[in-house]
């Protein structure tokens, strides 16, 4: 029995076994080298003609030129232009994460929702206490799901330009971020995590 390999694949001609064109003849021994050497996560390559066992190839963006794994410089570009793309990704996220998070309204003491769920429900309240032109009143239920009684227009107001001005130094220190991640030589590296509003889960966690 002859033993064949082509593209990471081994066959034989035993019993009329199919066998790709342009397939390599190897060793018994050489085969099961480079069979255990797989099961140890190595790959295996053409170097000068010889199959050899590398290690596996750093990323999708290297390719073999025969001796090692190399980046071009223009795959290297394509491959920090995706990796920013991608950590921009994470920065909208990030941003989007903080302002649904909470405000923690000063004047008022207490800390308030601000997802869209909660956004809705203050401008339907606003909406109401426009429409109905009186200075109304409501119970409204604050983010440590406490009561805040007596919760009038000024208190409404006061929630709302609170969101407004998270969401807004939000916008900004993304924006900081993403300028930062174009400069940076590793964007997966880039930190992120600072100046952005204190959210009410990071509130909590400050207190435990």
């Amino acid at each position: 029995m002859a033993i064949f390999y082509k593209d990471g694949g081994f066959y034989n001609d035993d019993f009329g076994g199919f066998v790709p064109e342009q397939s390599v003849e190897i060793s018994e021994e050489l085969y099961i080298a480079l069979l255990e050497g797989q099961a140890q996560g190595k790959q295996i390559m053409e170097q000068a003609g010889k199959l050899i066992l590398t290690e596996q190839k750093p990323s999708p963006y290297h390719e073999w030129n025969g001796k090692k794994w190399v980046l071009s410089a223009e795959l290297q570009a394509v491959k920090k232009a995706e990796e920013i793309a991608m950590v921009r990704e994470r920065i909208n996220a990030l941003r989007d994460s903080k302002s649904a998070g909470g405000v923690y309204v000063e004047k008022l003491g207490k800390w308030f929702d601000s997802d869209d769920k909660a956004q809705k429900k203050l401008l339907g309240l606003k909406a109401t206490m426009d429409l109905i032109g009186t200075e109304m009143t409501v119970d409204w239920t604050c983010a440590d799901n406490t009561d805040f009684e007596g919760f009038g227009k000024a208190h409404l107001t006061a929630v709302i330009a609170a969101i407004l001005q998270a969401e807004n130094h939000n916008h900004t220190v993304a924006r900081q971020h993403k300028a930062a991640l174009e400069q940076a030589e590793n964007p997966l590296e880039y930190d992120y995590s600072a100046g952005w509003t204190k959210t009410y889960e990071d509130f909590l966690s400050e207190q435990n």
